[in-house]
C-alpha cells in the first residue's frame, strides 16, 4: 500500500461546472479517460476483498492520521450522574403529585382492591370450578392496560419513542387477559377438558405465544436502549419493524415447538390447573417424589424460565452499561440523558420486582403433596394466580411514571402536525446526535487544518462549542466554533468554579488520506479559512429510514454536506482516492461528486466513518423548485409521496405545508390550479421534458456525462446516479402594449399572457458513486428478478458496464442537442425497451428541430420556441419587442 504522500504540486483556483450550466467549456476525451484508468481499476476489482496477509487499508498507518480529540465536560456538581440511585430519586417527591397523578393511583388501587376481593369470594362459574385468580387478575390486567391502549391513542405525547415498545407490550398483556377472563367459556364450549392436560394442546400454544410476545416486549426495551447507546442514528422506524418481526417470529416458533411434541410433550395444565406448560401434578397417576421444589420441569424451563433469565440478566447488563456510559457527553445534553436512563432503570427494575415476588409466593404456596383442590383453595396460592395474570398493573403504573398524567385531559385528540416528527423520534438518541456531531466537527476542522498546513493553506486554529437547546428536537442543532483565546473557566467567578466539574474526554479520531484530499481542496480554492468558517454552525441531522441509519447534516452555507458512510464504503473510497483526486484535477469539467475528506470518529464503543463533500445546489444560491434522481432504469422510477403529516415545501410556490393524502384536508396552491404538491425528489419516470441548454452545451455536457460515467465503470462502480435541479424562472409579459395594439378588433377568444414560467437553469452533478458490484446488489439482483419478477434490463442492481451503457443513453434521451458525432451511434441504437422509436428517428427529430423559428410574443423575453417540425407564421398586432436587460423574476 503506497503511502498517502502530497502532491508536488497544487494547482489554483478553477472554475467550477459542476453545479450550474451557464458556459460552454470542454471535455476530455470520453474514450482516452476509460482506456487511461482502465488498467488501475481492474487490479483493484480482483483485489476488492484483499489477499491473505494483507492490511486492512482503514487501519494503514501509510494513508491515515489518528489522534486523540479532547473534549471538555463541563456539568453541575449537582446535575451530573453520579449513581443510579441519585438518577431515581432526582425529582421524586409525594408533595409534587398532581391531581391527575392522584387520579391514576386511585383508579389503580380501586381496580386491584375490587378484582381482588372478588377473586377471594368466587369460585365457581355455571357449575364449573374456576381459578378465580387467574379470573380476577385478568381482569385487573384488562381494565388497567385499557387505559394504557387508549391513552396511547388519544395523547400524541405519549407515542414519542420508546413509549411504542411498551404499548406493545400491554397490547399482548392485553390479549393473555382475554385468554384468562374466557377460561370459563372455553371449558363451557368444550375447547378443552379440565379433566384431561392432553386436550390442551392449541390452547396452551395460544397461552405460549401471549406469554412469550408480552416479555419479549421487554427485552425488545433493554435491546432498544443498548442500540441507541451505540449507534444514535439508528432509524427508530426500521428498528421498530426489526422489533416486530423478532418478537413474533420468536413467539410463534416456541408456540409451534410447544404444541409440536407426542410423548414427551410440553404443554398441559400449568400450577393452577390452566392450559400451558406441563406441571406434574396434574398428570396421572401422580408421584409427589418426582414434583419436589427443585426437581427440574423441562416443560416449564425451556417453554418459560430459560428465557425470563435471558431477558432479564440482559436487560440489568445494558442498565449498567448505560450508567457508565451517560456518564459521560456535553453538559447540555445531561438532563436528556439522566431522563432516559431513569425510563429505562424504572422498566427494568420494576419488571424485576414484579417477578421476584411472583416466584416468592410461587415457592412459599408450593405443596408437592397438596391435592389440586387443595391448593385452589390457598390464599396464598390464589394470590400467586392472581398476580401472574394481573402483571398488567405493572404497565399502567410504568406508562404514567414515564409519561405524565397531566398532559391526558389537556392534550386529547390533540395531533398537532408539526409535532408528529418529534414524536417518532428517540430523546436519548437526540442528546447522543448532539453529542456526536460536537465531536465529529471539532476533529473535522483539526484534521483538515493540519492536512493544509502541510500545504501553506491558510487556517486559524479553533475550538468547538455548542449553542442552542435540546429541549425541543424540532429546532436545529447549532455548532458554533470560537477563537480559542482564552480557558474555558476565564470569566467564571470562583464560586461558580466551585459549582463546576471539568472532565476531560478523549474521542478517537481518524483523517484518512489527508494529504490526498487536501490536493483536492487546493485544486479547487477551498481554503481551510472558508472551511471552518462554513462550519460554524451546522444543522440539524438527517436520518434516512433504511437499515443503515444514515445520517447528514449541512454546514452553515449550505456548501458542504457531512453524511456517514458504511464500512465497506469507506475502505472502497481510500482505495480509490488517488485516482479520484487524478480524474477530478484532469477533468475540469467533471461533475461527479466532489469529496473534501473521510473521517471515522471512535465513540460509544462503535466507528463511525463520514464524508465531507461539496453541496451540488449550493452554488445556484436559489430555491430548488424541482430535482430528479436519474439512473436509466424504470423499475419503480417514480416519485413517492412523504408520509402523512410530513411537513415539505411546495415545489410550485415554495410554501411550506403539511402533506396529506385526504382531499378535504389538502390545500390549494396559489400557482397552480389545484392543491400544494410536495417537493419531492422525482425519478426518472417523472422527468417528462428535455434539458434545452443548446447544441454546444448540450453536446459538452453529454460528453463529460459519458466520460464520467466511464471512469465510474471503469473501478466497478455502479448505482450512481445523475441529480438534476431545476431553477423555474418568471418573465413578465408587457399586456398593456398587446391590449393598447389589438383595440377594438381583437379576437374574443384570445388572451395574452401576463407571465411566462419555466426552467431557467439546471444544477448537475452524479451522485451515490461509492457503490460496487458486491455480493449483495447480487443478491438483491436475484430477489428482485426471481421473487418479485421484475424486469431484469430494467432494475437498478446490474453489473457496472451494462448500467454504464444505459445510464449514457439516458443521459442522451433527456438532453437535447443536434449534430451527434457518429461514432456514438452505438448508443443511442440501443434504444430503452419502452421507446417506440429508433436512433435514426430521435437524430431525424433533432435535425428538423434546428428550422424551427422563434414565435413572435406581445411583450418582453424571453422568446418561445414551437415545438412543431415546420415553421408557421403568427399574425400580430404590432412588431414584437425583445427587451435585452429584462431580469427574470425568481420564484
Amino acid at each position: 500500500m503506497e503511502p498517502d504522500a502530497p502532491p508536488a504540486t497544487l494547482r489554483g483556483p478553477v472554475e467550477s461546472t459542476t453545479s450550474t450550466l451557464r458556459s460552454n467549456s470542454g471535455v476530455a476525451s470520453s474514450r482516452g479517460s476509460k482506456s487511461r484508468y482502465s488498467t488501475h481499476s481492474s487490479g483493484r476489482r480482483m483485489s476488492f476483498f484483499g489477499r491473505t496477509g494483507e492490511v486492512d487499508v482503514l487501519h494503514d498507518a501509510g494513508v491515515c492520521q489518528s489522534f486523540e480529540l479532547t473534549v471538555m465536560e463541563e456539568e453541575s456538581s449537582h446535575g451530573n450522574i453520579t449513581s443510579l440511585r441519585s438518577v431515581l430519586a432526582e425529582g421524586f417527591s409525594l408533595r409534587g403529585i398532581t391531581r391527575s397523578g392522584l387520579a391514576v393511583v386511585l383508579y389503580g388501587f380501586i381496580v386491584i382492591v375490587a378484582t381482588v376481593a372478588i377473586a377471594f369470594s368466587v369460585t365457581e362459574f355455571d357449575g364449573h370450578e374456576i381459578n378465580p385468580g387467574l379470573v380476577m387478575g385478568a381482569a385487573q390486567t384488562f381494565l388497567t392496560n385499557s387505559i394504557v391502549i387508549v391513552t396511547f391513542h388519544g395523547v400524541h405525547s405519549f407515542q414519542r419513542h420508546p413509549n411504542p415498545l411498551l404499548y406493545y407490550r400491554a397490547v399482548m398483556d392485553l390479549l393473555l387477559s382475554l385468554r384468562f377472563l374466557l377460561d370459563p367459556l372455553w371449558i363451557h364450549w368444550g375447547f378443552y377438558d379440565p379433566n384431561e392436560p392432553k386436550s390442551c394442546r392449541y390452547l396452551s400454544s395460544a397461552t405460549e405465544f401471549l406469554f412469550i410476545a408480552a416479555d419479549a416486549w421487554f427485552f425488545m426495551l433493554a435491546l432498544d436502549l443498548m442500540l441507541s447507546l451505540n449507534n444514535p442514528f439508528g432509524s427508530v422506524k426500521h428498528n421498530r419493524r426489526r422489533y416486530i418481526i423478532g418478537v413474533y417470529s420468536f413467539a410463534v416458533v416456541l408456540s409451534v415447538l410447544m404444541a409440536s411434541f407426542g410423548s414427551n410433550r410440553l404443554y398441559g395444565f400449568a400450577e393452577g390447573k390452566f392450559c400451558w406448560t406441563r406441571a406434574k401434578r396434574y398428570e396421572k397417576p401422580y408421584n409427589p417424589q418426582s414434583n419436589s421444589f427443585f426437581q427440574f420441569n423441562v416443560s416449564t424451563w425451556l417453554s418459560f424460565f430459560v428465557w425470563m433469565v435471558i431477558f432479564y440478566l440482559f436487560a440489568f447488563y445494558v442498565l449498567l452499561s448505560g450508567l457508565k456510559r451517560l456518564r459521560h457527553g456535553i453538559s447540555k445534553t445531561m438532563e436528556t440523558r439522566k431522563g432516559m436512563l431513569r425510563d429505562g432503570a424504572l422498566s427494568i427494575i420494576s419488571w424485576a420486582v414484579y417477578w421476584t415476588i411472583t416466584f416468592s409466593l410461587y415457592a412459599i404456596s408450593f405443596n408437592a403433596n397438596a391435592k389440586p383442590q387443595e391448593l385452589r383453595h390457598s390464599p396464598l396460592f390464589k394470590l400467586y394466580c392472581y398476580i401472574v395474570a394481573g402483571r398488567g398493573i405493572v404497565t399502567y403504573f410504568l406508562w404514567f411514571m414515564i409519561n405524565p398524567a397531566e398532559k391526558v385531559i389537556p392534550y386529547w385528540l390533540q395531533f398537532s402536525q408539526a409535532s408528529i416528527d418529534i414524536n417518532v423520534s428517540a430523546q436519548l438518541n437526540t442528546s447522543l446526535q448532539q453529542d456526536l456531531l460536537e465531536y465529529t466537527v471539532k476533529g473535522m476542522t483539526r484534521a483538515i487544518e493540519e492536512a493544509d498546513l502541510e500545504h501553506k493553506l491558510p487556517t486559524r486554529r479553533t475550538t468547538v462549542g455548542t449553542q442552542g437547546s435540546v429541549d425541543d428536537p424540532s429546532t436545529d442543532l447549532r455548532l458554533t466554533i470560537h477563537n480559542n483565546t482564552a480557558p474555558p473557566n476565564a470569566d467564571l467567578s470562583p464560586m461558580l468554579k466551585a459549582k463546576r466539574q471539568t472532565k476531560l474526554s478523549h474521542v478517537k479520531f481518524t483523517s484518512y488520506r489527508p494529504s490526498t484530499f487536501a490536493a483536492l481542496r487546493g485544486h479547487f480554492n477551498v481554503t481551510t479559512e472558508d472551511f471552518v468558517k462554513s462550519f460554524e454552525e451546522a444543522t440539524k441531522p438527517s436520518i434516512s429510514e433504511g437499515a443503515s441509519g444514515a445520517f447528514l447534516f449541512f454546514s452553515k452555507d449550505m456548501r458542504f454536506i457531512v453524511k456517514s458512510m458504511v464500512k465497506a464504503e469507506a475502505r472502497f473510497l481510500i482505495k480509490i482516492a488517488p485516482e479520484y483526486v487524478e480524474y477530478l484535477k484532469t477533468e475540469e469539467s467533471s461533475v461527479l461528486t466532489r469529496f473534501y475528506g473521510c473521517f471515522r470518529i471512535t465513540l460509544y464503543g462503535n466507528d463511525f466513518y463520514f464524508v465531507v463533500m461539496e453541496n451540488l445546489f449550493a452554488a445556484s444560491g436559489q430555491e430548488i423548485h424541482h430535482r430528479y434522481d436519474i439512473k436509466g432504469s424504470w423499475v419503480n422510477r417514480s416519485y413517492q409521496n412523504p408520509r402523512e403529516g410530513t411537513k415539505v415545501k411546495c415545489r410550485y410556490c415554495s410554501m411550506q405545508f403539511y402533506y396529506t393524502s385526504t382531499v378535504s384536508k389538502q390545500q390549494l396552491c396559489p400557482n397552480m390550479a389545484g392543491p400544494h404538491e410536495p417537493n419531492v425528489v422525482l425519478k426518472d419516470d417523472d422527468l417528462r421534458t428535455r434539458l434545452r441548454i443548446g447544441d454546444v452545451a448540450g453536446q459538452s455536457l453529454f460528453r463529460q456525462l459519458q466520460a464520467d460515467s466511464q471512469f465510474l465503470c471503469s473501478l466497478g462502480i455502479m448505482d450512481y446516479s445523475l441529480l438534476i435541479g431545476v431553477v423555474d424562472v418568471e418573465y413578465k409579459v408587457d399586456v398593456a402594449a398587446a391590449s393598447s395594439a389589438n383595440g377594438a378588433n381583437a379576437n374574443s377568444s384570445l388572451r395574452v399572457c401576463d407571465t411566462i414560467t419555466g426552467p431557467g437553469y439546471y444544477c448537475l452533478g452524479i451522485i451515490d458513486i461509492l457503490q460496487t458490484w458486491n455480493f449483495d446488489k447480487k443478491l438483491e439482483r436475484f430477489m428482485k428478478i426471481w421473487f418479485k419478477r421484475s424486469d431484469p434490463d430494467g432494475i437498478s442492481a446490474i453489473e457496472p458496464e451494462t448500467y454504464q451503457k444505459r445510464f449514457e443513453q439516458k443521459c442522451r434521451q433527456i438532453i437535447m442537442f443536434a449534430d451527434v458525432d457518429p461514432e456514438a451511434s452505438d448508443v443511442v441504437a440501443s434504444h430503452h425497451p419502452r421507446d417506440g422509436q429508433n436512433a435514426y428517428q430521435i437524430m431525424a427529430l433533432f435535425a428538423s428541430n434546428q428550422a424551427l423559428k422563434p414565435i413572435p410574443m406581445m411583450g418582453s423575453s424571453p422568446m418561445l420556441f414551437k415545438t412543431r417540425s415546420e415553421s408557421r407564421q403568427v399574425d400580430v398586432a404590432m412588431t414584437p419587442r425583445h427587451d435585452p436587460d429584462a431580469e427574470p423574476v425568481w420564484l
